[in-house]
């Protein structure tokens, strides 16, 4: 909002404050005894009307009280109730400052309470116009207001609601029931907004929309701008909404010096454009360098062509690299992701757009489909099909789950895995490569286990797991029989099936479990354990 400044003006509304000096200077008599002085009339008589003496006044009458001047085609003045009517043509001037016009005005000097009303009252300082139908102001408790709806309008501003009241005591302006105010730059509407002439802050209350020229919407149920700060706080439902991305939250809050703005309890990012929502108690976004943090029960969710990523940390943050053209994306700690082609949870994660990996750290367990992926350090190459390669450094080990608690396994010092479609095609061992793979008749008759290592290798698979296995300088291979296998025995290193670690379904991201360090026998329905650690 690049007019901010003319809306602190604005909503000030000196139109509004000056009711209370205007009308206060009108009393017949002030407290040094000064009188209203009577400076024109064309017919003057003293009457009865219902049994009370007044003064009649007709014709060109004009008061003058201190700079105030006040006409009106005719006036009665009860001199013991010490009130004024005053009809037709009704003016008040304040010098070259002020001009109030209206049909008739009453005004009580017991009651302290004035009231101008008529076809259109209108007032202005000759920048600002009021207009509306009845002003009210009581002296005694210092508050003017207006209860049958008012326009007021300046040269880039126009301000409407039912109702208004200005407190000159707290210096409160209160507008209620369908305000608009509507700007070059941008347009309010709201059930009730509240401005301090001293503070010079807006409040707002009920139902609220902003929406800037730029595109840019906001809504809130309940808020408040600091307008010497440039601070917004946004409460109850409140969301921003600009270029395709959407920010929820309880409540919002910007500084547009700064560039900083947050939003807490039950916070969500939406990005269409990119596709993307993110979700947590707690969340940062600092314009500058353009980057989030978000945290406290965070979930995020990546959707395109009918496929979904979600994944669950601690803490994820957005950023920028060196280039400020390329997304860095860190999540830590406890991170894990569900993919409905594969499924990843480790201690932290990083995503760089500049060349589609994903890093991950901190104990990482890769799955998919039937195979289990485990090293110091796994590295995932992206492409428009999802998965094209993963690569392991230190202690890499791979294992493919059978029936009856049985686990091909593939070791080395390195790897590095290739996909095609979602589906594993060949893996290299790139040294100290081992392999324990178990030879199957058909689908499930066992033959026996292949125990082999060399020092590089390479495996083809098809639809059913191990087609070939090459291996260059091969050392020590056994083949143990069918009948002296025991699945427990045969385990390469520290290989362990981690079924209920995986998340298999979307609310799986939510779930965490104790690593084993050994292998499971978990049941064969694929199902995760229902209760969480």
């Amino acid at each position: 909002m690049t007019r901010k400044k003319s809306l602190k003006l604005f909503v000030a509304f000196v139109l509004f404050g000056s009711v209370s000096q205007l009308f206060a200077q009108t009393k017949m008599e002030n407290a040094k005894g000064q009188k209203v002085e009577v400076l024109s009339l064309d017919e003057l008589s003293i009457k009865k009307i219902d049994g009370k003496k007044a003064r009649v006044l007709v014709g060109n009458v004009a008061f003058k009280k201190d700079n105030v001047i006040f006409k009106c085609d005719s006036a009665i003045q009860f001199l013991d109730d010490e009130t004024i009517y005053a009809y037709k043509n009704v003016t008040f001037n304040q010098g070259d400052s002020l001009l109030l016009t209206g049909d008739q005005l009453i005004y009580s000097d017991k009651t302290e309470m004035a009231e101008i009303t008529g076809k259109l009252v209108y007032m202005t300082d000759g920048k600002m116009k009021l207009r509306t139908t009845a002003l009210y102001y009581n002296m005694a408790s210092e508050i003017a207001y207006y209860l049958d709806s008012a326009y007021i309008t300046d040269a880039q501003n126009v301000l409407y609601s039912k109702k208004g009241y200005y407190h000159a005591t707290t210096k409160d302006m209160f507008f209620k029931t369908r305000v608009h105010l509507k700007n070059p730059d941008y347009n309010i509407t709201t059930d009730t907004l509240r401005y301090n002439v001293g503070t010079e802050n807006s409040y707002f209350k009920g139902p609220s929309t902003i929406t800037t020229k730029e595109g840019q919407f906001l809504y809130c149920e309940n808020g408040v701008f600091y307008s010497k700060g440039s601070e917004v706080r946004l409460g109850k439902n409140s969301l921003l909404r600009d270029a395709g991305q959407t920010l929820y939250g309880d409540s919002l809050y910007y500084n547009s010096k700064t560039g900083i703005g947050y939003a807490y309890r039950r916070a969500l990012l939406s990005d269409t454009s990119k596709k993307l929502e993110i979700q947590g108690n707690y969340a940062m976004y600092n314009k500058n360098d353009d980057s989030y943090l978000i945290t406290d029960s965070l979930q995020m969710l990546q959707y395109e062509n009918g496929d979904s990523i979600y994944l669950s940390s601690d803490t994820l943050r957005l950023f920028y690299d060196s280039t400020h053209t390329k997304r860095i994306a860190l999540a830590y700690p406890h991170v894990r992701i569900f993919n409905k082609k594969y499924q990843a949870v480790c201690d932290s994660m990083v995503y760089y757009q500049s060349d589609s990996m994903i890093e991950y750290f901190g104990s990482p367990v890769f799955w998919m489909d039937s195979f289990q992926i485990t090293g110091v350090h796994i590295k995932a190459k992206l492409n428009k099909d999802g998965i094209e390669k993963v690569f392991l450094t230190e202690n890499a080990l791979m294992g493919q789950r059978h029936p009856n608690n049985q686990y091909d396994q593939i070791a080395g010092d390195s790897m590095t895995a290739y996909f095609k479609a979602g589906n594993i095609k060949h893996v290299e061992v790139h040294s100290s490569a081992s392999a324990i793979y178990y030879l199957l008749e058909g689908d499930s008759a066992l033959i026996g286990v292949n125990n082999v290592s060399a020092t590089k290798a390479s495996i083809r698979f098809g639809k059913k797991g191990i087609n070939s296995l090459s291996f260059i300088q091969k050392g020590e291979s056994t083949v143990i029989p069918a009948k002296e296998v025991n699945p427990l025995a045969l385990i390469i290193g520290s290989f362990a099936w981690q079924g209920k670690l995986r998340p298999y379904t979307p609310s799986g991201i939510y779930y965490r479990a104790p690593v084993k360090n050994k292998v499971e026998a978990s049941d064969e329905s694929g199902e995760e354990a229902a209760s969480p650690e």
